[in-house]
This record gives structure tokens, C-alpha cells and sequence, in this order.
């Protein structure tokens, strides 16, 4: 994903690197409550993340 407005800064390889969106969605609900955007690295654990999200 890419900010709206933004231009990403390429890495030296010429590679953007990734964006992630991560929502909250409770079960039950029609849809996301709260929405969070990281730049973390890919091999970060979905836990590990969320915890991340959630301790601003």
C-alpha cells in the first residue's frame, strides 16, 4: 500500500519498500474499527505487530 500524497523513498536497489495496512475488525461487526499503517520489516510475527499497533 502507498500513501496517498507521499512519495516513497526507493531503497538503494531501486525497491519501494512495503507499507502494511492492519485493521481491526471484531467479529460480528460490518466493519473495521480501527485502522493502524506500519513500515515494519515482512518477517515480523502478526502478534508481535498488533501488540506494536496497539501500544501508541
Amino acid at each position: 500500500m502507498r500513501l496517498a500524497g507521499r512519495r516513497p523513498k526507493p531503497s538503494p536497489d531501486g525497491t519501494i519498500p512495503l507499507t502494511w495496512l492492519i485493521a481491526q475488525w471484531p467479529e460480528g461487526r460490518a466493519e473495521p474499527v480501527k485502522y493502524w499503517i506500519s513500515n515494519l520489516p515482512a518477517d515480523i510475527p502478526a502478534k508481535d505487530l498488533v501488540q506494536l499497533a496497539k501500544s501508541r
